[in-house]
């Protein structure tokens, strides 16, 4: 982006504006189990606060990046119709398109670059709150129950979330637009941008964030969590409990199956700086190949109490069930416990 604008105005070079600190992007949540889940998401929505309220730096008194991300946009619209239609190359291209011109609001927060606006990075946050706190106003206003909001997206519960959308659309300034991205799920919401969504088969259709997915955790939490959980929703709490339990038994026990639920696989060096901190408390094993995996001990103990208490916080979520279609029918929409756990509203601070 300073090329472009540097190549325009040539001779021109301005001061860079000093970094400041200003409020980021709307984020809540609301912990708990949400059925009909669905999720709306608002396409392109700082690309299209910059263009419908004409937002750019102070600096570039022609507006030229704002015509360039017009066209970029424009160019972008196109090649998702062609990925719409089949076309993996035109989807390719306007996922990179997608993050250039993303790029463009964070270039005008980022500092040194003389072509930068800490006036305009905040007003573009600022702009996106009320877009998204919009949204979900309209989304409650239709009986629906946020579950999430991130930024640009936001996850609820209704029983028909095409409805909410047409309301959406109806409310929102000119200029935006927002789209289904999913529907009649399930939700479990744990934390901020940590969450796990169930297809109505019940097998899992994303995990979100690093509590509960990622290499570096071991499978007791990576693996079982997502199938406890699905157990719990979709059989019974009862069948979710002998899981646990079968699980316990195996660490208990050791070996091979044991083994499975504890390791954890992560690439490290000499100078890690984890293992530095860990100091005497890390056990390295080194595996190799023939070695009997039976005769490898660890402490279960230590991985039956991390278990224990991954296992007790999660049912504190899964007893909080929330489900719009309740409300329709006359009840609460709540079943299990009435307190919502929310985090309340945030907005976080500009990266």
């Amino acid at each position: 982006m300073e090329t472009l604008l540097e190549a325009h105005y040539k001779d021109f070079l301005p001061a860079p504006d000093e970094k400041v600190d200003y409020k980021g992007e709307l984020v809540f949540h609301r912990a708990g189990v949400y059925r009909h889940a669905a999720k709306v998401d608002v396409n392109s929505l700082y690309p299209s606060i910059m263009l419908a309220y004409r937002i750019h730096s102070r600096k570039d008194v022609d507006r030229w990046l704002l015509k360039v991300l017009k066209h970029l946009t424009q160019e972008r619209l196109k090649l998702k119709a062609k990925a719409k239609a089949g076309d993996k190359e035109a989807n390719y291209a306007q996922q990179a398109l997608k993050i250039l011109i993303n790029a463009i609001y964070g270039f005008y927060g980022t500092p040194a670059y003389p072509f930068n606006d800490m006036e305009a990075a905040p007003e573009v946050t600022r702009r996106g709150r009320e877009i998204l706190t919009l949204i979900c106003y309209m989304i409650e206003e239709c009986g629906g129950i946020i579950a999430e909001a991130d930024t640009d997206g936001v996850i609820f519960s209704h029983p028909h979330p095409e409805k909410v959308v047409e309301e959406i659309h109806k409310a929102l300034p000119a200029g935006f637009t927002v789209e289904l991205d999913w529907k009649d799920c399930v939700a479990f919401i744990s934390d901020k941008k940590n969450y796990i969504i169930f297809n109505p088969d019940g097998s899992v259709k994303d995990i979100v964030g690093g509590k509960w997915r990622g290499r570096n955790l071991p499978k007791l939490v990576s693996e079982f969590i997502p199938n406890y959980i699905q157990r719990y929703i979709f059989a019974s709490p009862a069948d979710a409990w002998k899981y646990y339990q079968q699980v316990s038994s195996e660490i208990k026990e050791g070996g091979v199956k044991g083994l499975y639920w504890v390791v954890q696989q992560r690439k490290v060096s000499i100078n890690d700086k984890t293992l530095q901190k860990a100091g005497a408390q890390v056990e390295a094993i080194i595996i190799r190949e023939g070695m009997d995996l039976n005769s490898i001990c660890y402490d279960a103990q230590h991985y039956l109490k991390m278990l224990s208490q991954r296992v007790d916080e999660v049912n504190k979520l899964l007893s909080k069930q929330y489900d719009a279609s309740a409300k329709e029918r006359g009840g609460d929409g709540v079943s299990g416990s009435q307190t919502d756990g929310g985090e309340g509203q945030k907005e976080g601070d500009a990266q």
